[in-house]
């Protein structure tokens, strides 16, 4: 059993409900609560998020659990020093009883300065290599500790703090701190590792996915409603807690059955109609990847590419262990539109367990179908012992903590960001690593975008994370650059994947052992397209639009600037009328723009059966 801490050590604060202190908890109180919720957090994780931890580690010591317990359990070490104490001058008192007193020459500046994240991970990687741990594998461990508010410490902060230890305190802080450390060691059970995972550096996706998990940990104990203030029973305080917040175990999809079975169970309305080759190939692509693959998705519209990308996640999910699914669209118009088709997919899956859901873009409030989900809770819908059920959660909200649901789809920058140094970007690693990802309409990011997208794909191939790519259009020397981006995460050289052709609709598949095109069958009906040069005045172009409508039909005339849209269409309406003819621009204030592009979808959906006779769509 542990040996109780020392009154200086409960004399240290962790947090205070105000400058005045008037309700305050000790640090080492905050820390037991972090390490006990952060158990929780763990069996949260997908096992593909947990397995880029546990490859890592020694096999005598493949505890990712324990580690991260520990990790959170000290994330805020940095605490126990002068600079943080100082901030909180009611504080000082109850500390200068224990001996713990401010160093002299101590400055307002230095408070600002030495954040308690820096102070935590230059303490604690002295700690490690004190236990004997090289200073480079003592740094890959407490990163953790530096970056858990969001940006780990640069080289010239640690220098700088390096340089002014009565920083860190005299020897009375000194026996305080490593007293946390040993304590926190000892009741989480690393310490029985910590000799064999000092042995070899955590590798960079492992520090970024214990990053982020000890992120969610701290926020959780770091809330008053569900960890107040005062002493209590920690088992049972954490336990309590995680009920409180309800999150749902992520997604565990069994073995799906073969792609016929598959496309009649998951996509109903579809019912009668054969599965498609480009379906049939892409599933099969990935039922015969030896491991995580990319796969590049190439076919016309129509074709049915989401529900092959679906069908796909699927099997892959359950081969994987990844715990849910992340679709990304080019605009929040197209999110929109896939968030009903994949809510409709939930609710076809097979399993009674609840899947958390979130539509990721900034106007995701004037959506219908998810305004209503998470007024809910759930979908009204097929809710029986087989089935799964979407749910949006409260606490799974926003543009941070949101993608951490099983299922998201949003805006393809929603992943971009997971290469960018962003603060928190270890957030949406977390959630990343842990999902089967599917980007549609890739050949829409332009070479800006492209850029992010390609350090994005090296990320996720380090993580062991399915891709699967969407296009229509996708120039090869596009394709070849995406395989590549692939591979360099994989730690592989680039292959040249079509060998100079040009083949169509086409599948690739690249995985550590292989790339490989396989040419899809085309189901489509053969189309003819006409590309003509017209004298666009909207004299002339009324002319053609009454040729082309004389029979009824549906017509999109797209302008490159907002007034010669809504110029063209008062010229269309006075012509054709007001009800034949729609403008749809950005400049509509949101609520309006949302409620457009909601009858739009209803009146041009895939069902031709369903369309106006005559529309004209200027935009």
């Amino acid at each position: 059993m542990a040996k109780p801490w020392s009154p200086a050590a409960w004399a240290v604060w962790g947090k205070t409900s105000d400058y005045e202190a008037q309700e305050w908890m000790p640090l080492v109180q905050h820390l037991r609560d972090s390490a006990a919720v952060a158990g929780f957090v763990w069996d949260w994780l997908p096992p593909r998020a947990q397995l880029t931890v546990e490859e890592c580690l020694p096999a005598v010591a493949s505890d990712g659990r324990t580690l991260l317990r520990w990790l959170a359990g000290s994330h805020d070490i940095g605490k126990a020093s002068p600079p943080f104490a100082a901030k909180s001058p009611p504080m000082l008192g109850r500390m200068h009883q224990e001996g713990l007193d401010l160093p002299v020459g101590l400055m307002p500046d230095d408070s600002r300065r030495a954040k308690h994240g820096l102070v935590g991970q230059h303490l604690l990687t002295e700690w490690l290599v004190a236990r004997g741990a090289t200073v480079p594998i003592a740094r890959s461990f407490a990163v953790v500790v530096g970056g858990h508010h969001g940006v780990p410490p640069e080289r010239p902060e640690l220098e700088w703090l390096k340089a002014r230890r009565h920083l860190l305190g005299d020897d009375a802080w000194a026996a305080v701190q490593r007293e946390i450390l040993d304590g926190v060691a000892e009741r989480t059970g690393a310490e029985q590792h910590l000799a064999a995972w000092l042995a070899v550096p955590l590798s960079i996706p492992a520090q970024a996915v214990l990053t982020g998990a000890v992120i969610v940990s701290d926020w959780l104990a770091s809330n008053t409603e569900l960890f107040p203030y005062g002493d209590a029973d920690v088992p049972a305080r954490a336990e309590l807690a995680w009920e409180q917040v309800g999150l749902p175990p992520p997604w565990h999809p069994a073995a799906p059955p073969p792609p016929r079975e598959l496309m009649a169970g998951r996509f109903p309305r579809l019912a009668g109609r054969s599965v498609r080759p480009v379906q049939e190939a892409t599933v099969e692509a990935a039922q015969a990847a030896s491991s995580a693959p990319l796969l590049i998705v190439e076919a016309g519209m129509g074709s049915g590419k989401t529900e092959a990308a679906l069908m796909a996640a699927e099997v892959l999910a359950a081969r994987f262990g990844c715990g849910g699914v992340f679709v990304g669209l080019p605009t929040m118009a197209t999110s929109d539109a896939m968030f009903t088709r994949v809510l409709d997919w939930i609710e076809h899956l097979e399993g009674a367990d609840t899947t958390t859901v979130f539509l990721a873009h900034s106007k995701a409030g004037l959506n219908d179908a998810y305004r209503r989900l998470f007024a809910t809770g759930r979908l009204s819908g097929i809710h029986d012992d087989r089935h799964a059920r979407a749910s949006a959660l409260a606490w799974l909200q926003g543009r941070k903590k949101g993608v951490l649901a099983s299922m998201v789809v949003g805006t393809v920058d929603q992943l971009l960001f997971a290469a960018l140094q962003a603060k928190h970007a270890a957030l949406r690693h977390l959630a990343f690593a842990g999902k089967v990802i599917v980007v549609d309409e890739v050949h829409a990011a332009d070479d800006f975008m492209r850029r992010f997208l390609v350090r994005a794909l090296e990320w996720l191939a380090a993580y062991g994370v399915p891709v699967i790519l969407l296009s229509a259009t996708l120039p090869s020397s596009h394709r070849q650059e995406l395989v590549d981006a692939y591979r360099r995460g994989l730690g592989l050289p680039s292959e040249a994947v079509t060998n100079g052709r040009d083949d169509y609709p086409l599948v690739t598949t690249v995985t550590g052992e292989l790339t490989r095109c396989t040419t899809v069958a085309d189901s489509a009906a053969p189309r003819t397209v006409t590309v003509e040069v017209i004298d666009d005045d909207p004299a002339s172009l009324t002319r053609l639009l009454e040729e082309a409508t004389r029979d009824g039909g549906c017509v999109a005339v797209i302008r490159n600037t907002v007034p010669r849209a809504q110029e063209t269409a008062r010229h269309l309406r006075e012509h054709f009328g007001a009800d034949a003819v729609r403008l749809h621009h950005s400049r509509f204030i949101a609520t309006h723009r949302a409620a457009r592009e909601a009858v739009l979808r209803d009146e041009l959906g895939p069902d031709p059966t369903d369309r106006p006779g005559l529309r004209i769509l200027v935009g």
